[in-house]
């Protein structure tokens, strides 16, 4: 079980990095309420040699993976997701940076929070229900930074990773504050069968 930041740089191998930069891809939104941005799925080929990566990486195996890739803007990118949030449809989750620009210069990787008011930096995950609970503190306060802190930032380095609890408290960037593009593939495991990685 994840139960900490893990990053790792230099992830994918040049030809698979080169495979999911290719710029012909047609990007969609799909949801504009929880998920921010637009979305393109990865072929089952693109899927089935990143999985070969989380092997030979000696990562962990999984039971249920789902992945996409997710170009924001700050056109595309003022919803649910771009606020302090968590990922309540899995188990743990995963970035891959792929490219970003940013005008002014602000950081766009990856920001953890904490409330203050309660002193949380994750919710809690109910495992008789399968469920996060106390998911009204996102709810209340996901769009007012002043509600909380910042206890780790993640650079966006390009062929960064970055796998973490789907409860912690996150965020792309500072609410309120993206201003340039940025392209991810986002992974999201439902079951995690086992966890392999030693830092």
């Amino acid at each position: 079980m994840i139960k900490d930041i893990i990053i790792i740089d230099d992830f994918l191998p040049p030809e698979l990095l080169d495979s999911f930069m290719d710029n012909k891809r047609k990007f969609e939104v799909i949801d504009r309420v929880y998920y921010a941005g637009e979305t393109h799925f990865p072929t089952p080929e693109e899927v089935a040699e990143l999985n070969k990566v989380l092997i030979d990486k000696n990562l962990f195996s999984y039971n249920d993976f789902n992945i996409r890739l997710r170009r924001t803007s700050p056109e595309n990118s003022h919803d649910y997701k771009s606020f302090v949030h968590i990922d309540t449809f899995c188990e743990f989750s995963g970035i891959i940076y792929l490219d970003s620009t940013s005008e002014d210069n602000i950081p766009t990787g990856t920001y953890f929070w904490q409330h203050k008011v309660t002193g949380r930096k994750m919710t809690r995950l109910d495992h008789l229900k399968n469920q996060f609970v106390d998911n009204a503190i996102v709810e209340s306060d996901s769009k007012d930074i002043s509600r909380w802190e910042c206890w780790k930032k993640v650079e966006f380095v390009n062929n960064r990773a970055i796998f973490f609890p789907a409860n912690f408290f996150h965020s792309p960037v500072p609410p309120n504050l993206f201003s340039g593009d940025r392209l991810t593939i986002d992974l999201f495991f439902n079951k995690l069968s086992e966890f392999k990685y030693v830092d």
